[in-house]
């Protein structure tokens, strides 16, 4: 199958591919990806994750199963991810006999399961799914930024535990390919990338796993660069887009007294955004686009433009919950989208930020824009009249008049709108008795941009990361513990004058201000998701959470940070990092950048648009509603949450149920009229799901706090060894029939490693007590292993009293125990490398890297069993000189940073794949239990 036939069963006959997307699918097909690629907007360059794909199908040299498609921005919609998605339906629905049938066969061999392709999108501190990482084998594409990418494969990942780093580091560097769009606007992450590439092979025994970074930039870097030709000139649809003409009127205001463009201050630019935009619909246009460079000044627009008659105003900002986002862009898609049939009568205004720049396919019949930097403004016009099918397209550039002079430092611009404003000046033009006006049509702009000497004066001020040196990252890949000194990651992502990572601002309703010290307990119960948080600076949270104005943020990533020394006055906020690792609530000013923090509801600070810091009003609870997207349905039962329900029988209905028969039957009685679609979908997903469960609450009156389906345990916390009980024997042949499936393309003494390490890793949950704890602190007989329990795991005091009951040590790792019993038997794995079958052993939940956790007390040792072996639990591994440390440091140095974490990957996905089938094959157990 041709790449231009893989295209049309994809995107239908009438949809062709364009010459340059047929040019570099050869290309792609042969191995030679080119590192940049230089092409107009327009140009369809999404398309590159159709060519990864096809040249993945077509099993070329160089080609991953992840793609990662980067973009340093925030998005209001991700046009990347909805490609990519649409692609994974078509591959899904192929008749198998057909071509396109075959391709989507050839994916699922690659991955090993049934799903041609999956896509993924991390944005913000916390990935909004981690279907990426469910399998090492599968085909995925995930959509993402510099910061989610950037910092895996730091080891740091953003908004993982740190338990979770290595795998996400070791995913991200091995089978994987890096789109990097808009890389002029990356180039510290573009320069980051070269060096990890040049580190995965410094090792003795290097993985051959392949690993790709293609920049995408329409001003790329010096080297090796892929550009249009003249038959993509001359193609209809791309010389339609290309030509058309596009006309903008330089409008500078004047600052109001006393006001400074450079301290923020802006409602001469506010006044005169609004005034264009009025006159842009009173001579007839219908959608009427208004871009600002902050998003205070952009809700500041939207407030003046809202209430007029007879119109329609829509806020679109990065600074929003993914969740609505997503919910405004069905909404208004219909009517800005590039495939709108036709305008509506109604004229709309859509005010946004840079957050429409890239990955949004909007159309406006006219254009407002403050004045941003050259990049920025061609992406900007880039939306304006985009299909090129609307004939002359009319805009206006405004400028505060302080931020035209060559003294202005803009936050966002530096010292580029100045020259910015020089630029467009000189390139006015007049025909007739028509108004001087700037050509911005996509050709035309790219011309003068190329005629143009001092280009890198127009652009966004293009950093460089300090180089990445080994001894750098021998510091980030220690991710347990992490060392007391470690280089920031932000330092490698966006460069030295960058500010530090983003905080994720997650609310809760059911967080009572009175108890706060519960608060971990009940966030358990539904762990946040990124689709429900606010992405915001630090500095800017912390000056919310102190009363003070936090309003006035920019819409890009990496910027460099306010300093504040605000302490909290609004309330405690808890730092999420997981079931096992989330400590009691802190004030803001402790917290860190990266961290994903949790709010009650009535703090505020959040509206229907996103981010407003002067809001008090109650901010809706949207954490069940993202569950139930992300196939995890759950219904809380807390008041404040029930009150949204709309449908008070149906929690009384819950409350009461004694059983899961009983849950189910609640949730198929009938609902009241007034109930939300999503909790309709909630019950029914959850009344139809295999494994129902009920939770209870973090009080001891017994009530139940949430009923869910399909189980919400986080992989790799204590809750994991909750879900249903399995023995610990079938549960190790699982794990390594998985393993093996996962390391069969590594070479067979590696994949046999791996295999057995699964095969041994939890063996030490043989310690009496360990088993005793599964069972609720109940003694047990020693013929009777079990891996998993099948008590309520999401009920922390529950499970620490089942600790205290079986005499387990607080703080003890059973891995270390597994480890006990292998060491000193290396004559039993002739064939295998014994020091990698240890580590693979111990760091199955992300320890032992390089440290092993030290157990402050273990007064009463015993001796553990196992087949042949025997250990006490009295081991030492904990201690510096046990040899766990000098044992990481010998594998580092053999198989590279990247390519132990990936190793370590295939170990513990085998284990959480093996655990979640389990759960699932939990009905039918209990159903020939009962034949």
């Amino acid at each position: 199958m041709t790449f231009e036939e893989f295209f049309e069963a994809i995107w239908e006959k009438d949809k062709k591919p364009f010459p340059w997307q047929k040019r570099l699918a050869e290309l792609a097909v042969r191995g030679e990806w080119p590192r940049s690629v230089g092409l107009p907007t327009a140009a369809g360059k999404t398309a590159l994750i159709d060519i990864a794909l096809y040249a993945l199908a077509m099993r070329s040299p160089k080609a991953a199963r992840r793609i990662f498609f980067v973009v340093d921005r925030r998005v209001i919609v991700d046009a990347a991810a909805e490609r990519a998605g649409q692609i994974a339906r078509r591959l899904c629905e192929a008749d198998p006999a057909s071509p396109l049938g075959r391709i989507a066969q050839a994916l699922r061999d690659l991955g090993g399961g049934q799903e041609p392709l999956i896509v993924a999108t991390l944005r913000g501190g916390v990935g909004r799914d981690d279907s990426w990482i469910g399998s090492p084998l599968q085909p995925a594409v995930i959509c993402s930024t510099v910061d989610q990418v950037g910092s895996s494969l730091l080891f740091r990942a953003y908004g993982a535990s740190e338990y979770a780093r290595p795998i996400r580091a070791g995913l991200a560097a091995c089978d994987s390919m890096i789109i990097l769009d808009e890389a002029h606007t990356s180039q510290p992450f573009a320069e980051t990338l070269g060096w990890i590439d040049r580190y995965r092979g410094w090792a003795e025994q290097a993985l051959e796993l392949p690993f790709a970074v293609v920049e995408m930039s329409a001003t790329p870097r010096r080297g090796e660069v892929f550009g249009e030709e003249d038959d993509d000139r001359a193609n209809p649809v791309l010389k339609r887009r290309w030509e058309a003409e596009k006309r903008a009127r330089l409008v500078v205001e004047e600052p109001k007294a006393s006001e400074d463009a450079g301290g923020g201050e802006f409602a001469g630019l506010i006044e005169g955004l609004v005034r264009e935009a009025r006159a842009m619909r009173d001579r007839g246009a219908k959608v009427i686009g208004i871009i600002a460079n902050r998003v205070a000044t952009a809700r500041s627009v939207y407030v003046s433009l809202k209430g007029d008659p007879d119109c329609d105003a829509i806020l679109l900002t990065g600074r929003a919950r993914p969740y609505d986002r997503d919910r405004i862009w069905e909404t208004c898609e219909p009517r800005i989208g590039l495939d709108r049939e036709a305008d509506s009568e109604r004229p709309v205004f859509v005010i946004a930020t840079q957050c429409i720049e890239v990955g949004a396919d909007i159309d406006f019949n006219a254009l407002v824009t403050e004045v941003a930097s050259l990049d920025a403004l061609e992406q900007r016009f880039g939306r304006l009249n985009r299909d090129g099918r609307r004939g002359l397209a009319d805009a206006v550039i405004v400028a505060q008049k302080d931020q035209t002079g060559a003294n202005c430092d803009d936050p966002v611009y530096g010292r580029t709108l100045g020259a910015v404003w020089k630029w467009l000046k000189k390139h006015e033009v007049k025909r007739g008795r028509a108004q001087k006006f700037v050509p911005m049509g996509v050709l035309r702009l790219r011309q003068a941009i190329r005629d143009t000497e001092n280009y890198a004066e127009l652009v966004m001020p293009r950093k460089s990361a300090p180089v990445l040196m080994p001894a750098h990252v021998d510091l980030l890949c220690q991710t347990s513990p992490e060392p007391a000194v470690s280089p920031e990651p932000a330092l490698f992502l966006h460069g030295p004058d960058s500010g530090p990572a983003d905080v994720q601002v997650v609310w809760r309703a059911d967080l009572d201000l009175d108890d706060p010290g519960r608060w971990p307990d009940i966030v358990a119960i539904c762990p946040p998701s990124a689709a429900e948080g606010i992405s915001l600076p630090t500095w800017a949270v912390r000056k919310w959470l102190a009363m003070k104005d936090a309003a006035n943020v920019p819409d890009v990533e990496g910027q460099r940070e306010e300093q504040t020394r605000s302490r909290d006055v609004r309330g405690p906020v808890l730092e999420w990092r997981g079931v096992d690792e989330t400590g009691p609530p802190v004030d803001g000013a402790q917290i860190r950048p990266g961290a994903t923090i949790v709010v009650p509801s009535s703090y505020g600070g959040c509206d229907e648009w996103g981010w407003d810091p002067v809001s008090t009003c109650t901010v809706s609870d949207v954490g069940d509603p993202v569950r139930l997207l992300m196939g995890r349905p759950i219904l809380r039962l807390h008041p404040e949450l029930v009150k949204g329900w709309n449908d008070p029988a149906l929690a009384q209905r819950l409350r009461a149920a004694g059983s899961v028969p009983e849950v189910r039957a609640a949730l198929k009685g009938p609902l009241a009229e007034g109930v939300p679609e999503w909790v309709r979908d909630a019950a029914s997903a959850i009344a139809k799901s295999r494994v129902v469960r009920q939770i209870e609450g973090p009080n001891e009156d017994g009530d139940w706090a949430a009923v869910v389906g399909k189980g919400t345990f986080e992989q790799g916390s204590v809750g994991a060894s909750y879900t249903t009980e399995v023995q610990l024997h079938p549960h190790l042949k699982g794990c390594r029939e998985v393993a093996g499936r996962f390391a069969r393309e590594l070479p067979e003494g590696l994949r046999a490693t791996v295999a057995r390490a699964a095969a041994l890793h939890d063996i030490g949950k043989a310690d009496p007590r360990f088993q005793a704890w599964l069972r609720g602190g109940n003694p047990v007989n020693a013929n009777e292993l079990i891996a998993k329990s099948r008590r309520a795991g999401q009920n922390s005091a529950a499970v620490e009293r089942a600790r205290r009951l079986a005499g387990y040590p607080k703080g003890g790792r059973h891995e270390l125990m597994s480890v006990a019993l292998l060491d000193g038997h290396p004559e039993a794995f002739n064939e295998l490398d014994f020091d990698l079958l240890l580590h693979l052993v111990g760091s199955h939940h992300g320890r032992c890297r390089p440290f092993a956790p030290v157990v402050k007390e273990d007064p009463n040792p015993v001796m553990v069993s196992y087949a042949s072996w025997a250990a006490s639990s009295d081991h030492g591994l904990d201690r510096a000189g046990s040899g766990v440390c000098d044992r990481f440091w010998r594998l580092t140095r053999r198989y590279g940073w990247f390519g132990l974490a990936y190793l370590e990957a295939l170990v513990r996905l085998a284990d959480w794949r093996e655990s979640e089938a389990e759960v699932d094959r939990e009905p039918e157990a209990q159903e020939a239990a009962h034949a």
